[in-house]
């Protein structure tokens, strides 16, 4: 599994085609908005190869936090193991990076239900729940990190400079 940029009109193409399949509405950010933040150098746009193209990982950066914004895995070749290489390759790209990411609260949801498997993933892959729920555009989630930890003070400052001051008015906790 390799994890390259995706720099090409086609490349950009294939990424946008599967963002759009495999987030609902309600989790999707303008993808205009993700071109605009990588074009800044604040997100990056990966392109999965193992060997062709298999999924996408958007991250947002800043100064000593790595967020894992958008994973997904071609639904043709789901549960194949694609999405544990490309965590794999990704800390390959970012040795010992604080890296954090947000999941449905799986508390909040019937047992054996995506956000559980999606739970169980993401510990198999090195994550750590942190105690801080968060409630992001009122949909209760879990921050989950992998070298490290961060608060809900950390997370929310770090999404409002990235994304600007809407971000205070979207992002709250939820205990």
């Amino acid at each position: 599994m390799k994890l390259i940029p995706a720099t090409t009109e086609q490349d950009l193409n294939r990424v946008r085609n599967l963002y759009m399949v495999s987030f609902p509405d309600s989790e999707r950010k303008p993808f205009d908005m993700i071109l605009a933040m990588h074009e800044t150098g604040n997100a990056d746009i990966l392109m999965m190869m193992d060997p062709d193209f298999s999924g996408l990982l958007i991250t947002m950066k800043d100064d000593g936090l790595l967020l894992i914004d958008y994973l997904a895995v071609d639904p043709a070749i789901h549960s194949q193991g694609h999405g544990s290489r490309a965590l794999t390759a990704f800390e390959a790209l970012y040795p010992g990076q604080r890296v954090v990411l947000e999941i449905e609260n799986p508390d909040k949801a019937p047992e054996g239900s995506p956000g559980h498997r999606r739970l169980s993933f993401y510990q198999n892959n090195g994550f750590a729940v942190m105690n801080t729920g968060i409630r992001l555009f009122d949909v209760p989630m879990k921050l989950l990190v992998r070298n490290g930890s961060v608060t809900y003070e950390d997370y929310k400052a770090f999404l409002i400079r990235r994304l600007g001051p809407w971000a205070n008015e979207h992002i709250y906790p939820d205990d």
